[in-house]
């Protein structure tokens, strides 16, 4: 099967599962499906990280990202802070009880830290915009964010096939193109605009632009970012469970950083 084709199989399996659990009524489909995607997206990083020769504490990680993703279901953000205080201990406590590679530590440490931020915290931004009142407002939200970030990937990569000839970043993906980048722009704001005419009337046509603009510029480069990370230790796909699409954190990249562009927009001016 072709790599195209493996893609397409594959999208047609997983992405019903994730609008039924995004239009659900029962937020805990949605939260299991976070959780696993997230579980796996970290394992990923993990070994990401480990090929560079750096031991990330993999248990204060997934505890992190755990926790992480409780204060935002439940609403309970304010002791994000607490909660970096105890993986912190844990961190220290580990070192100091177990360690012997002493040279490790620190970039131990600090990768383990990371992955939790990067995946466990930008990931819990998702949460919470499902969580949002009243429901249908978050389903939404939600439907808009991955219409804008699945159409921009879409439309990047049939446009960079089609018509790419000027690479966008070669040191890192040697396979974008300025033509695919702008294709899947014109595809993000268009998907945006379908929406607000289908089913988001009360979302103001120059804020459906603007998000696609903002949320296309910023998963962009989070792909780019990610790709980053595996052209550093030396890896073409994060994993291969996900038939043409690579791993869990393959398919995460661009929608890491555009998690909390989607819960602020909610809160300065969708909320009340």
């Amino acid at each position: 099967m072709s790599n195209l084709a493996s893609r397409i199989l594959t999208a047609l399996i997983a992405l019903p599962l994730l609008f039924w659990s995004i239009w659900l009524e029962n937020p805990y489909v949605f939260l299991g499906i976070i959780l696993a995607a997230t579980l796996l997206g970290l394992t990923e990083y993990h070994h990401l990280v480990q090929k560079l020769d750096i031991k990330p504490v993999a248990w204060v990680g997934f505890l992190g990202m755990l926790g992480s993703h409780g204060l935002f279901f439940f609403h309970l953000a304010e002791y994000y802070p607490a909660l970096i205080a105890v993986l912190l201990f844990l961190l220290m406590a580990h070192a100091v009880f177990t360690e012997r590679d002493f040279k490790k530590a620190l970039s131990g440490h600090a990768a383990t830290m990371f992955g939790v931020l990067y995946i466990g915290t930008l990931c819990g931004f998702l949460i919470a915009v499902k969580g949002i009142e009243p429901r249908d407002k978050g389903s939404r939200l939600l439907t808009l964010f991955l219409f804008i970030v699945m159409a921009g990937d879409v439309f990047a990569y049939f446009a960079g096939r089609a018509l790419g000839r000027h690479k966008l970043a070669p040191a890192i993906s040697p396979g974008k193109t300025i033509e695919g980048s702008i294709g899947g722009m014109l595809g993000s704001i268009g998907f945006a605009v379908l929406s607000k005419y289908t089913y988001f009337p009360s979302l103001p046509l120059a804020h459906a632009i603007g998000l696609a603009i903002i949320m296309n510029a910023i998963g962009q480069t989070g792909d780019l970012y990610e790709s980053l990370l595996k052209r550093g230790s030396d890896t073409k796909d994060a994993a291969s469970v996900l038939p043409g699409h690579g791993g869990f954190l393959d398919r995460l990249d661009s929608l890491l950083f555009n998690a909390p562009v989607l819960y602020y927009y909610w809160v300065f001016f969708l909320k009340g």
